[in-house]
């Protein structure tokens, strides 16, 4: 039975993984782990909506999550919001899987990116990578080469996916190898809180305050992960991505 489970993921965990409407599978269901994409109202990538927004979840986190169900209800009615499921430690991988999914998934749409905290990072990359229209960045690891540090050497764990991993310094340092180049086409809103009892905001602030076509707007207080069926940010993010 343990080897027949073994070969039943390995053949849905590269594929569109599908969590049901309810969005409420166990923990560590195969929906969570990387890679997948999460497409759970359009299971064909034809058929999804003109207007596409792609979210990556943080480090330790996997989708669907609080955030991911949050946007997802708000703008469903207008786009196709799908989540990625990535390796927080392979960039070689995570790299190589985005060209992949974009040329699969996304070609011909017009595409929003979102990020928390760690996907912040990968939002900017591969939104910029792709020429999105939009790219959202909520309280983002800007700097994860430096700002993981801390956790190599140490046994993290991944209650969403059921696991737990081991953190070297040379996949932390990888990171340094993923090129951000700003894309012209591109308009990013980067959301920061001062209250952020994770990263310090303003190692992001200093780092996007030179970007061109970047806004960033920083709330007193809704803490590392905020609430956006309630936090007044959630106004800010809505009017950014449907304005035309």
């Amino acid at each position: 039975m343990r080897v027949l489970l073994l070969i039943v993921l390995a053949f849905w965990w590269p594929t569109a993984a599908q969590a049901g409407p309810n969005l409420n599978p166990e923990h560590g269901d195969a929906a969570y782990q990387a890679w997948s994409i999460l497409s759970p109202d359009v299971a064909d990538p034809k058929d999804y909506k003109d207007k596409v927004i792609v979210y990556f979840h943080g480090f330790r986190s996997a989708v669907p999550n609080g955030t991911y169900k949050r946007i997802r209800k708000k703008f469903k009615k207008t786009h196709t919001v799908l989540g990625v499921n990535y390796n927080y430690l392979n960039t070689d991988e995570t790299v190589k899987k985005l060209d992949d999914f974009a040329e699969t998934h996304l070609k011909g749409r017009k595409v929003t990116v979102f990020g928390t905290s760690l996907g912040g990072f990968w939002a900017e990359y591969f939104g910029n990578r792709i020429g999105a229209e939009k790219i959202v960045q909520i309280n983002p690891v800007s700097d994860p080469a430096k700002q993981l540090e801390k956790y190599a050497g140490s046994t993290q764990k991944s209650k969403r996916r059921a696991m737990e991993f081991t953190v070297t310094l040379d996949q932390v340092h990888s990171y340094k190898n993923v090129d951000r180049t700003p894309n012209p086409a591109t308009s990013s809103l980067v959301v920061l809180m001062a209250d952020d009892q994770l990263i310090d905001h303003t190692i992001a602030k200093e780092f996007y305050a030179s970007r061109d076509r970047t806004k960033i707007s920083i709330y007193p207080t809704g803490g590392h992960t905020i609430d956006l069926r309630k936090h007044e940010a959630a106004k800010e993010i809505g009017e950014f991505v449907w304005a035309e």
